[in-house]
């Protein structure tokens, strides 16, 4: 299933499905913004562990770009329990400008507008948490031995 687009957006920030060639551009991406926040949540994360993670539901990444130039991702999924947020990455550059609270925000709208719960899980250690939980997810339980939790929002 085609997801749908996400709007309103920020101005300067498009969307588009990633392709293949992508794929450097979104190793590097994980590199920068998940090995030391995994490390330090107990994970020993491996060039192989980060392809895998990439590479889990592809069809569905679609890649961010601030004024044309990629500036991360988001992989979201229509399930049949709720929409899942899959991963949500910026580079660093791009990160506490509000970008992905704007772009979270408009997704989580539109799931409201069609009564459709979301969820997502986020590292312990992760402070994307906070962002969750201005945007109305509550922890739900933990994952993966207490290193992420489980978060749900309401529709």
């Amino acid at each position: 299933m085609r997801l749908p687009s996400i709007s309103p957006l920020p101005a300067g920030l498009t969307l588009r499905p990633a392709t293949q060639t992508d794929l450097p551009f979104l190793l590097a991406l994980r590199e920068q913004t998940m090995t030391e926040r995994l490390r330090d949540a107990g994970y020993q994360p491996t060039a192989e562990d980060a392809l895998a993670r990439v590479m889990l539901f592809f069809e569905d990444i679609q890649l961010l770009l601030w004024q044309g130039e990629p500036a991360g991702m988001l992989k979201w999924r229509d399930e049949p329990e709720a929409w899942h947020i899959v991963q949500v990455q910026l580079l660093p550059a791009h990160q506490g400008r509000g970008l992905a609270s704007a772009l979270l925000g408009a997704l989580c709208a539109q799931a409201s507008d069609q009564g459709r719960p979301m969820l997502l899980s986020v590292l312990v250690n992760n402070p994307a948490r906070r962002l969750y939980e201005r945007l109305g997810f509550h922890v739900t339980g933990e994952e993966d031995d207490g290193r992420s939790l489980r978060m749900w929002r309401d529709a």
